[in-house]
């Protein structure tokens, strides 16, 4: 029984010497921080009108309001070249600007008009709601419609035969019911304008539901169809604290019943983690209503609380560069979405050609929201001169690097044909649409192809 007891104490001391061995052969590296104001990368930031610009601050997203009207004018004619060349997308693609859009059939304005064409108009019977009101005029048409219903089938199916496998559409709103497509219409100061019930609702969510399988898509408000679905959600009222924070997040972690129907819908506090929060400012002539004083500690935390990725069309795109709010904006972009760094970086000192090399790296995310997409994050090893002899896309998933810091771990085999020698190992994550390194991270050590040097390697024969 000693003897066996013996042998295992022997055992586990050789054990434990052998880690240590191990760890003494390993190096550790750390990447300097940069000293970069704000990082804009893909799929974050601001997203002023596609149909402007350029615009002074950086940005990669722009964003349109479809409307039927455009979209349809003729029964049957879906005029997309008219649409594309009215917001730019030749102009935004050379850019690599992505859009994002939102199919609308009905916005206020200061003129008496229609967002639906004259012909679906004829079809309905003019079946919906002329008003003049507060927040504009215009016609509201009958969401229940069954002929409206049909025909908006029709429409998202021709908009997805288009633009489903298009990269240049980032993401879709879900839209088209209520004033300005966020899923309301007004119903106070003696005004009643009709808004459908959930099955009518869910039936219009189905019609994108079921045509973009490809795209990235968000809704209004919290909904058990977007939590069934995984969807993101847009806020058109960031910047101020009632809208934002009194009700929209609110509504996402606790749920709420809906004013114009009385509905109950659940929560959604987690969703942020799978899909996007986009939106807008709240409407303002002044940057300093979100960006000056106790106003912009208002907005930092409207960001840190609802997670927010993008921003747009009404955004502090066209601020001037040189202007006294220009710090905070910076401050404000160098926080939403994502912001990507290497903490640290561990692996052996040495590893023969033939054999594997384990990588423990700790990612640091400082922003508020993950990367939504799965692009591959990239391993390679660069000789003395800086020239890539190996490159290796790994399995690790960057869509689950959630704020803070995250650990991943890869493991690569060195080719046996390599030479003996000191090596560079470098990372970069990977834009599958032109696979090169797509996202800059925020450290030192990049290169001028884009990879970030994070340490050496000797390799032995």
């Amino acid at each position: 029984m000693k003897k066996i007891t013996l042998f295992i104490v022997i055992i586990l001391v050789v054990l434990i010497l052998s880690a240590y061995l191990r760890r003494e052969k390993e190096v550790v590296f750390k990447p300097e921080n940069t000293d970069i104001s704000a990082v804009v990368n893909p799929y974050m930031g601001f997203a002023p009108p596609a149909d402007g610009g350029p615009y002074s601050q950086p940005h990669t997203l722009v964003y349109a309001n479809f409307t039927w009207r455009d979209l349809e004018p003729e029964k049957g004619h879906y005029d997309f070249e008219g649409i594309e060349k009215k917001y730019k997308l030749d102009y935004w693609r050379k850019h690599n600007v992505k859009l994002i859009f939102r199919v609308v059939m009905d916005t206020p304005g200061d003129e008496k008009h229609k967002d639906i064409p004259d012909w679906l108009y004829k079809e309905i019977n003019q079946d919906g709601t002329w008003y003049d009101h507060q927040w504009g005029k215009g016609f509201s048409p009958n969401y229940s419609n069954k002929k409206l219903i049909a025909y908006h089938k029709k429409l998202i199916e021709k908009l997805a035969e288009r633009y489903n496998a298009d990269p240049e559409i980032a993401f879709i709103e879900i839209g088209s019911i209520g004033h300005w497509a966020e899923f309301h219409t007004l119903q106070q100061d003696g005004i009643y304008i009709p808004f459908p019930k959930l099955p009518v609702v869910e039936t219009y969510v189905n019609h994108y539901l079921s045509s973009f399988d490809n795209k990235v898509l968000l809704m209004r408000r919290p909904h058990q169809i977007a939590i069934n679905n995984k969807l993101g959600l847009f806020n058109d009222m960031f910047g101020k604290k009632e809208d934002t924070v009194d009700e929209f997040w609110k509504w996402v972690t606790k749920g709420y019943t809906f004013w114009l129907t009385k509905e109950k819908f659940p929560a959604m506090p987690d969703y942020w983690e799978n899909a996007p929060t986009g939106g807008e400012f709240a409407p303002t002539d002044n940057w300093n209503d979100y960006f000056s004083g106790s106003t912009f500690s208002s907005t930092m935390d409207q960001l840190e609380l609802t997670h927010v990725s993008w921003l747009g069309p009404s955004s502090p795109a066209d601020y001037p560069k040189s202007g006294p709010l220009n710090g905070n904006l910076h401050q404000f972009l160098s926080k939403i979405g994502y912001h990507f760094k290497l903490d640290k970086v561990t692996h052996q000192e040495k590893v023969s050609t033939g054999d594997s090399l384990d990588i423990e790296m700790v990612w640091k995310n400082s922003g508020v929201a993950p990367f939504y997409f799965p692009w591959p994050l990239e391993l390679s090893l660069t000789d003395v001169k800086g020239k890539i002899v190996y490159k290796e896309n790994t399995n690790i998933d960057i869509r689950k690097w959630l704020p803070g810091k995250n650990s991943a771990q890869a493991t690569i085999t060195i080719p046996s044909s390599l030479d003996g020698g000191d090596y560079h190992l470098c990372a970069a994550i990977i834009n599958p649409e032109t696979q090169k390194p797509g996202i800059q991270l925020e450290m030192s050590g990049i290169r001028s192809d884009g990879r970030y040097d994070i340490g050496k390697i000797k390799i032995t024969q």
